[in-house]
């Protein structure tokens, strides 16, 4: 696809794909702070996913940079006798919000207009992109009505003691930790991800246990992942007696971890063994003096036990928000009326309505 025409040169969509646009992707990536999310390699994949164009829009104004990542996806047959737009597009999973190299309040105004004005270039009637909870800090106040918040999530302060970070656990999980050691449970920190087929296990029982709808994150997609991510990828396990009682998947970039899909085998459910992987995890991280561990929130952004249980490690709360872009309010309602939907249901863009994919997809049933 071709770029969108600016007036004033700033403005050019970028193909994740194209080898050609990797070097001004490259630049962007070099001069912000950045997390895995904004990677061509992992737009790329998440466009093959979902079934659309993956790619960004970087914008260039008073000497800063800006790169939005979005999938681009045709409107359904349906839709298109109703709407002059052509397209709509959504972020790929995760934080994948906005990179920018200003925070300047004035910078930031000018970087949104151009990346709202690349958008309806680009044919969009809306768009649906996930914000990084802690990159998009000054972004965020500046959406106005377009900015929504879905749920909390939890993270962990990697550049305390490590007297405070333990101390932030609740006391029950320091007990239960205490005691999976006691019983012979054993955490395993890598650097790589060399024993992704034992990782791969327990991720594909617990999956199957919980009847989760995951084909889209099934083998081929993970092993996309980890070709995307190289370095930044590593796994963890919990061990007892010569077998896997925890896996779980987390990334590194910039100073933030993310932990990003774990699974527990079915043996060892009682023994909560992704408690005492977290904490190895966070020693490691702290250790190789990276900042924050993000854990995450409950499942689809929900109140629920998962996000109970990611409490128990740290009294530090983040939200998790979205930016919810709608090229004309109008267009939209129509859109709304013709697929016979509400147009303020809570679903983003309420047109597609359909399950959503959980905001968080690993899963913890040990809570």
């Amino acid at each position: 696809m071709s770029a969108p025409a600016s007036q004033l040169d700033q403005l050019a969509w970028l193909d994740a794909s194209a080898a050609d646009d990797r070097g001004r992707w490259d630049e962007v990536l070099a001069r912000c702070v950045h997390d895995f999310h904004q990677l061509p390699d992992y737009v790329a994949l998440e466009a093959a996913r979902l079934g659309g164009e993956g790619g960004a829009l970087r914008v260039e104004v008073d000497g800063e940079v800006g790169l939005l990542p979005l999938i681009r996806r045709p409107l359904p047959e349906p839709l298109r006798a109703v709407s002059s737009a052509s397209h709509d597009a959504l972020s790929p999973y995760g934080y994948p919000g906005p990179l920018m190299s200003s925070d300047a309040p004035a910078v930031v105004a000018k970087l949104l207009a151009a990346w709202r004005r690349g958008m309806a270039q680009l044919g969009l009637a809306s768009a649906f992109v996930r914000l990084h909870p802690f990159l998009n800090e000054a972004l965020a106040p500046a959406l106005g009505e377009e900015l929504r918040e879905r749920g909390p999530l939890v993270w962990i302060d990697l550049e305390g003691s490590e007297e405070a970070q333990w101390g932030e656990y609740r006391s029950m999980d320091r007990r239960k930790i205490r005691r999976s050691v006691e019983a012979g449970y054993v955490a395993v920190v890598e650097d790589d991800c060399a024993r992704f087929d034992d990782f791969y296990a327990v991720y594909a029982e617990t999956m199957a246990r919980l009847d989760a709808s995951w084909s889209g994150f099934a083998r081929p997609y993970l092993e996309g992942l980890l070709a995307a991510l190289g370095s930044r990828a590593f796994l963890a396990f919990v061990e007892h007696e010569g077998q896997v009682a925890a896996g779980a998947l987390f990334t590194r970039s910039c100073g933030m971890v993310q932990y990003h899909f774990s699974g527990t085998a079915s043996a060892h459910r009682r023994a909560a063994p992704t408690r005492p992987l977290i904490h190895a995890v966070r020693q490691r991280c702290a250790a190789a003096g990276l900042s924050k561990l993000n854990l995450g929130g409950g499942l689809g952004s929900a109140e629920d036990e998962l996000l109970r249980f990611k409490r128990g490690f740290s009294k530090r709360r983040g939200v998790f928000q979205t930016w919810e872009w709608i090229a004309d309010p109008s267009a939209y309602a129509a859109l709304c009326r013709a697929q016979g939907v509400d147009a303020t249901s809570g679903f983003f863009p309420a047109y597609r309505q359909v399950p959503v994919v959980p905001s968080e997809k690993e899963v913890e049933d040990e809570a």
